[in-house]
């Protein structure tokens, strides 16, 4: 039972289940650890009574938590959403390049507490999606008032959508 221990990268480790299972009885009694790397394992978090969820609802001193390239799906997303309802610790969760769906991305960010910062791509895409549409609704109405001069309109339709394929390339590459 080591109360020292601040911060533990386990990251890339072939962790399932079964050794989060094991880590939640282990994070009953640690009070101290502060920054938890689980990124790149096998973690999906499907059982709801797992003693990892018991650990984070009351747990305090965790403000790191990194789920990274796991093989969270909604299920997971769900039961860690339950479990952080009141956590007020964690201030980062990081649950990009899993299988999360929309649903439970919301419903996660709904249930978190407003100062945790979350990664997670359903959010991010949205977000992309969302601002590229309102780029393109501009684009639409300052082309159709200058239909007298169509070759200046086509031209700058033109340069829009060059700029949103480099905006598209350089996400795409982000996310690699």
């Amino acid at each position: 039972q080591n109360q020292n221990l601040r911060y533990l990268n386990l990251s890339s480790n072939f962790i399932s289940d079964f050794g989060v299972e094991s880590l939640g009885e282990a994070l009953k009694v640690n009070r101290s650890l502060v920054v938890l790397n689980l990124a790149g394992n096998s973690v999906e978090l499907r059982a709801p009574g797992n003693p990892f969820f018991d650990a984070l609802w009351d747990n305090k001193s965790l403000t790191h938590l990194d789920l990274r390239n796991n093989k969270v799906g909604l299920s997971g997303t769900l039961n860690l959403a339950n479990a952080l309802q009141k956590n007020i610790g964690l201030t980062f969760l990081d649950i990009s390049e899993n299988d999360t769906t929309s649903e439970g991305t919301i419903t996660l960010k709904n249930s978190a507490s407003e100062k945790l910062f979350l990664v997670c791509p359903a959010i991010e895409k949205s977000a992309a999606s969302n601002a590229l549409v309102n780029r393109l609704k501009n684009v639409k109405e300052m082309v159709i008032p200058k239909q007298p001069n169509l070759e200046e309109s086509r031209k700058f339709a033109l340069a829009q959508a060059d700029l949103f394929s480099k905006e598209l390339k350089r996400m795409s590459q982000k996310r690699r």
